[in-house]
């Protein structure tokens, strides 16, 4: 009975933080395993995503005007018309690009796939010339708005598809979002 026996809660509140204490220095000494790196070309990818995005996004919200309207709000619909045209050409720019960053090897693997999307984006470019034609009008037919919108936006969509099947065999993942800004009271604040 000599014995002095500690009071329980401290033991374990000493076990717990030996534990916690061992368990953070390999945490904190170990590196995140880097991600291999992308293949040759990867931005042009990211780039030709988010051109297809935006073109389907216009000719979508075009194509829901000319849907739901009797007439077209020609303000409106140029601005839209505008914007899948310079998405359609930058996604075929950046295609090229691509291209040049490609081995012969790699070409001739993909070459389904990028006769595909150049294929799709010119009929996209055809059906978006007749579009502009139509929007020059006094009156445009919202018919052949929705049309040619629908035209454009299944032939962006087709190219897409095949760019997507393209990233995958490559190996290229899409682009993550960035974190969420810190907050408020971490950040300095803007004067």
């Amino acid at each position: 009975m000599g014995e002095k026996r500690m009071h329980p809660i401290p033991r374990i509140t000493l076990a717990a933080m030996a534990c916690l204490g061992l368990a953070a220095v390999p945490l904190a000494a170990q590196e995140p395993s880097p991600s291999p790196p992308p293949p040759a070309g990867a931005e042009h990818h990211h780039a030709i995503v988010a051109h297809h995005a935006n073109a389907m996004h216009h000719a979508k919200a075009l194509h829901h005007h000319a849907h739901t309207s009797k007439t077209i709000n020609k303000e409106v619909a140029k601005e839209h018309a505008e914007e899948m045209g310079r998405s359609v050409d930058a996604a075929e720019k950046h295609t090229q690009a691509l291209e040049k960053t490609m081995s012969e090897s790699e070409r001739k693997a993909h070459a389904a796939h990028l006769k595909s999307i150049h294929e799709h984006h010119a009929q996209a470019k055809e059906h978006h010339e007749a579009l502009n034609k139509e929007l020059a009008k006094e009156q445009p037919e919202p018919a052949k708005v929705k049309e040619h919108t629908a035209h454009i936006y299944h032939h962006v969509s087709a190219a897409h598809a095949s760019h997507t099947a393209m990233m995958r065999k490559r190996g290229v993942r899409e682009a993550s979002p960035p974190p969420p800004p810190p907050s408020p009271m971490s950040s300095p604040s803007p004067q």
